[in-house]
């Protein structure tokens, strides 16, 4: 939730859409193409919570659910397709939130749109990031109002 809520927190005082992706991972090879029940679940829980959260604080919030057989692949095309101005990365420590490393590491490479990398503390509440929303917040203003909040990926490979 401090993630969700780093992100919705520049958005709103960048004045700007957030664009919430979430990624679900098709699986690929001769066993059937079907997605685990739990993975849409939790996609859908994701979606419904940036919505929720974003209309407490009348942020505009575009979501998309998009299923794919190339997550890194998806993560490098469609910010730039849905109009995104800017991706925010969250992490905590050395692990990327609601991303996994190696998916963070490609955006960082690949994706040709401005990237802003937020750092979390281990504290909880917004307290920690009302200096990182000030010093975003002139950038954000100057984009084009659209920003994607790193995606949730779910696929079988690794819990999400």
């Amino acid at each position: 939730m401090q993630a969700l809520d780093a992100a919705l927190a520049l958005a709103q005082k960048g004045g700007a859409t957030l664009v919430a992706l979430s990624l679900i991972a098709v699986p690929v090879g001769k066993r059937s193409r079907r997605v685990r029940l739990e993975y849409i679940q939790q996609s859908q829980d994701f979606l419904e919570t940036i919505k929720y959260r974003a209309a407490r604080f009348a942020i505009p919030v575009e979501r998309h659910e998009v299923y794919t057989d190339n997550v890194l692949e998806s993560l490098e095309t469609l910010p730039p397709q849905l109009g995104c101005d800017g991706i925010i990365l969250l992490s905590r420590g050395k692990q990327a939130l609601l991303l996994n490393n190696e998916e963070m590491q490609r955006i960082l490479s690949t994706v040709p749109v401005p990237l802003m990398l937020v750092h979390l503390s281990g504290r909880t509440g917004q307290g920690g990031i009302s200096h990182i929303v000030a010093r975003f917040a002139s950038w954000l203003q100057s984009q084009r109002k659209d920003v994607h909040v790193g995606s949730a990926v779910y696929d079988q490979k690794r819990s999400a």
